[in-house]
């Protein structure tokens, strides 16, 4: 697996991991005009990206987003929520089932999930929530900065 640095593409970077090959390709493609998609087989492929790019120098970009299946091969879905957080992911992570009731629903959010969706997916919905989720990340981020620069 390389890690995808296109510096030159300035939309936010999306990592997706869906098991399904067919939704997968599907989800990628539409979202690909709003974001710059990254998409991984499994939770293991997402996890080897993870570590990758946190070994990487300082100046590699980042992704700004994750948009996982909760139920893939590989373990239990919400240990993937602590396992990213291990790996110093601090930005947004989406969660995605077909399978989920509304307690797991919850107990994604409790974890630490900023949004949890149902399969089928609306992807209209998917890219107006997500992309709020990363302004409001961007925001924070800008507004700590201030704070810290204030401080000096």
């Amino acid at each position: 697996m390389s890690l995808d640095n296109d510096h030159d593409d300035d939309r936010p970077r999306l990592l997706l991991a869906e098991d399904d090959d067919e939704l997968r390709s599907l989800l990628e493609l539409a979202l690909s005009e709003d974001f710059h998609v990254v998409s991984m087989e499994d939770r293991l492929e997402l996890l080897d990206y993870l570590e990758l790019s946190r070994a990487r120098p300082p100046r590699a970009r980042q992704p700004d987003v994750i948009l996982s299946d909760l139920c893939m091969p590989g373990g239990a879905g919400l240990e993937l929520l602590e396992q990213i957080r291990e790996l110093g992911f601090t930005g947004p992570i989406g969660l995605m089932s077909a399978f989920a009731d509304p307690e797991t629903a919850r107990g994604a959010i409790a974890k630490g999930a900023d949004f949890f969706v149902d399969k089928p997916l609306d992807v209209d919905e998917l890219i107006i929530k997500v992309k709020g989720l990363i302004e409001e990340r961007r925001a924070q981020a800008v507004a700590v900065d201030g704070a810290e620069a204030a401080g000096r």
